[in-house]
């Protein structure tokens, strides 16, 4: 069979170890990141072994035992504080020191804007004073083989620049900085010199020409389905309405590039998120059994749902998915790759791959997960499941055993 993926074009990121902190998980303190190939464990678990399954389905199993209440509060999206318990916690943890976080934020948007900075100079000339204001505006964007940076900057001079300058001086947006005699080419040597940040919508409050902002990001990628907040596919977004959910523990306001070690230091997933992607999942591939479970997921969850739910799910995880084409080695020939933007979508494209090659929808009968298998009358998702009910199979035995002996002894007396 050909192979299912290139797995150099499919690597993720995990730490050693993650910790929970203010309903975020976070790398844990000494942690190292390990980059790896999470499509080992699910081409592993495509032979039997103890315990192999794939990772989608470990995922699956985190919310065994969620009360009502739980997976209403869970699907609905939010970054709201959840209580797991100790055993959920710990086994989340376990889950994310081997296969990272699922990267919400580099699979939902594809395209990251930092906060405009602002470098401002003043001087005199002939008794006149001058202007000149620069404009940065950088983003991080998506691309089918990873991230890149786009300084984008424009500069307003003239009588515009000194509108705009003193404007934001007014405003407190400016501050005075002290950069010797090093002006560069931006201004005259001597010039005070200012700096300052603004968001896109102060951005067009001080620049009437906000053609030029527009027409800067028109060409990012937008994309959207469902509705909600950090839950659906969106183009450009503000950092700064990240920060709070994503990157609790960073110094400012201006993170690193997606997907690089910086990025990973300060990155983190507020656990009730990360939680919503393990039951949509759930749902989504329970809902592929038929109209009779999406009408129980619907009466769960309290609104009703399409009954291709689940299709549609996967549908839109694979949309940022890009097939590359490898070369295998010298000589070797080709094979067809998948760019993953995250392991969310990943995951994604293996239960979809699962689907595709013949495996059924079973609800595993020890601890009620969700699987897929060719088999048509499996009734557990791994060896570990299928133990655990035939050991406790055999003691349920003994003991029958035991009260008969114990009963014929009674009666021969």
């Amino acid at each position: 069979m050909a192979e299912p993926i290139a797995p150099s074009t499919s690597r993720w990121w995990r730490f050693t170890g993650y910790e929970v902190v203010e309903g975020s998980i976070r790398p844990a303190p000494g942690a190292e990141l390990v980059e790896y190939d999470p499509w080992e464990d699910y081409l592993s678990a495509r032979g039997r072994g103890v315990d192999r399954v794939p990772p989608y389905q470990s995922l699956l199993r985190l919310t065994e035992g969620l009360t009502t209440e739980e997976l209403k509060l869970l699907f609905s999206g939010e970054a709201v504080p959840v209580e797991l318990g100790d055993k959920r916690e710990k086994e989340l943890l376990r889950w994310c020191s081997r296969h990272g976080l699922l990267g919400i934020v580099p699979h939902l948007y594809s395209a990251l804007r930092l906060p405009i900075a602002v470098v401002a100079a003043r001087w005199h000339s002939n008794g006149a004073e001058s202007w000149k204001v620069l404009f940065d505006l950088t983003v991080f964007q998506r691309t089918h083989d990873g991230w890149i940076t786009r300084p984008m900057r424009f500069e307003a001079g003239g009588d515009e620049a000194v509108r705009v300058a003193e404007s934001l001086l007014a405003s407190s947006r400016l501050v005075p900085v002290d950069i010797g005699e090093n002006a560069g080419d931006f201004a005259p040597s001597g010039a005070d010199m200012f700096r300052g940040q603004l968001s896109p919508e102060e951005l067009r409050e001080f620049v009437h020409h906000t053609e030029v902002l527009d027409e800067t990001w028109k060409d990012l990628r937008a994309e959207s389905w469902l509705s909600g907040p950090h839950r659906v596919l969106r183009g450009a977004v503000n950092v700064t309405e990240l920060l709070d959910d994503f990157f609790p523990n960073l110094e400012g306001d201006r993170p690193a590039r997606p997907l690089s070690p910086d990025f990973w230091a300060t990155y983190a997933e507020p656990v009730s998120l990360f939680m919503h992607w393990a039951v949509r999942l759930k749902l989504a591939i329970e809902t592929l059994r038929g109209n009779e479970r999406a009408g129980l997921w619907s009466a769960l969850v309290g609104r009703p749902l399409e009954p291709d739910f689940g299709r549609l799910v996967l549908d839109r995880l694979l949309e940022p998915i890009s097939p590359v084409i490898e070369e295998r080695g010298p000589g070797e020939g080709y094979r067809l790759g998948w760019s993953t933007p995250s392991l969310l979508a990943g995951l994604g494209m293996m239960i979809t791959l699962d689907l595709v090659e013949g495996r059924r929808v079973h609800v595993c009968e020890a601890c009620s997960t969700v699987f897929l298998s060719r088999a048509y009358q499996v009734k557990f998702c791994s060896d570990r499941c299928a133990n655990r009910i035939r050991m406790r199979r055999r003691r349920e035995r003994e003991r029958q055993s035991q009260e008969e002996r114990s009963a014929g002894k009674e009666e021969r007396r």
